[in-house]
């Protein structure tokens, strides 16, 4: 069983680690079968870094890309990076949309370990990037996680030039907070489908995971 540590000091990051398994059970599946174990993997919306550093510690040989625009979880990630010695996972502090601009980040709650930000009038600026230009700046993945509180339809149209040339060459997961259709009908378009097998795993009664392999 992978093993790491995790930096505790609230009632958010406790939650969030003795619920790793059960909370979203498809989601660790699908990371336990990436069958490209010298692969890439970008985690975007990596929150604190809980299923990179679970990647990580099962993937010595795999490159991940952990992104994270709230400030105060992004600064944790880095911690809890270096606190495992992790030399295969690099975070990055940028928000994912569908064009390149720099924007205004309102990360609502600044609780460490906490979510909901979204892009807005106020707050902080960062840079915002879309899927070609990461893939530009990046290694091109073999596995995408998205969990972004609600533009994920956003970040799957800036991804879909990287989908349509192939370079995308295993799954993606997706959590549906809205656009649900749309983003099934996207996925389908770029030449993949939902996993059945893994989806049969969610254990959540209102947002959910989405997991799309390639056809």
């Amino acid at each position: 069983m992978p093993k790491f540590k995790l930096l505790v000091t609230n009632d958010w990051e406790r939650a969030r680690a003795k619920t790793l398994y059960s909370k979203e059970p498809e989601t660790i599946a699908w990371i336990d079968g990436f069958s490209e174990k010298k692969g890439v993997f970008w985690d975007i919306g990596a929150n604190i870094g809980l299923y990179s550093l679970y990647c990580a510690s099962n993937y010595p040989d795999m490159a991940i890309c952990a992104f994270e625009p709230m400030k105060n979880n992004f600064l944790r990630l880095w911690q809890n990076i270096l606190q495992n010695d992790f030399v295969n996972v690099t975070a990055h502090f940028k928000a994912f949309g569908a064009e390149n601009k720099v924007v205004r980040f309102e990360s609502g709650n600044d609780d460490i370990g906490s979510s909901g930000g979204q892009v807005g009038d106020t707050g902080y600026p960062i840079e915002m990037i879309d899927g070609s230009n990461a893939a530009n700046l990046y290694e091109y993945p073999d596995y995408i996680k998205i969990d972004t509180d609600g533009n994920e339809y956003d970040i799957l149209n800036g991804l879909e030039f990287v989908f349509k040339r192939g370079f995308l060459r295993m799954s993606v997961l997706v959590e549906i907070n809205n656009h649900g259709p749309e983003i099934h009908d996207m996925m389908t378009d770029v030449g993949f489908h939902v996993d059945e097998k893994l989806m049969a795993r969610k254990n959540r009664e209102s947002d959910h995971n989405m997991i799309f392999t390639r056809s």
